[in-house]
């Protein structure tokens, strides 16, 4: 629930920062970077609170702990319940940061807002939980589809020239892929 609340106020400040701070790519940079630490610092949280639970639970608990074990068992329980979703969507993150100003650049800066890849790293980090497994996945769907629909509306109902922009979008459809996901897997649980 704590990184529930953690994912959500950060992709929220993002979206304010949106409207505060337009066309200032360091803000998000700074933001994203910042949504690195504190899940870093969860981890880490995460990881001190299973060593104290198992020191205090005494045997058999107290033997996954030093001086019984490594304390690198403690570090890699955790990194495999939770820390390993958040490398691969941070890997995701990196790569798609990397490609799209590549691919902004080489097309002299008509697809995006130089602050919109700071914000696509963002929502594509945050939706690392292990409790939505693959949301990415679902956010690239979902941004496909509204993309999509946005394109043709721009260009048939509104008779439009202009691209279509994702700058309003990239925080928008992160935080409804995780309500999305979160109301889906209450429902699985309780029904």
């Amino acid at each position: 629930m704590i990184i529930f609340a953690c994912t959500i106020l950060l992709l929220v400040a993002a979206l304010f920062s949106q409207f505060w701070f337009p066309g200032r790519a360091r803000v998000f940079q700074v933001i994203f970077l910042f949504s690195i630490v504190v899940i870093c610092s969860l981890y880490l949280l995460l990881v001190y609170l299973q060593y104290a639970t198992w020191k205090e639970a005494g045997p058999p608990s107290s033997f996954l702990i030093p001086p019984y074990r490594s304390a690198l068992y403690v570090f890699s329980y955790h990194f495999m319940r939770f820390g390993l979703w958040y490398v691969i969507s941070l890997a995701l993150a990196l790569a798609f940061f990397a490609f799209g100003t590549f691919l902004n650049k080489k097309f002299g800066e008509k697809f995006f807002r130089p602050e919109e890849m700071n914000l696509a790293a963002l929502a594509i980090f945050c939706l690392g939980n292990p409790e939505w497994k693959y949301a990415w996945l679902y956010y690239f769907f979902a941004l496909g589809i509204i993309s999509v629909i946005g394109a043709l509306a721009l260009r048939y109902a509104f008779r439009s020239p202009r691209r279509f922009s994702f700058y309003w979008l990239w925080i928008p459809t992160a935080i409804g892929v995780i309500i999305g996901m979160s109301i889906l897997q209450f429902l699985i649980s309780n029904f």
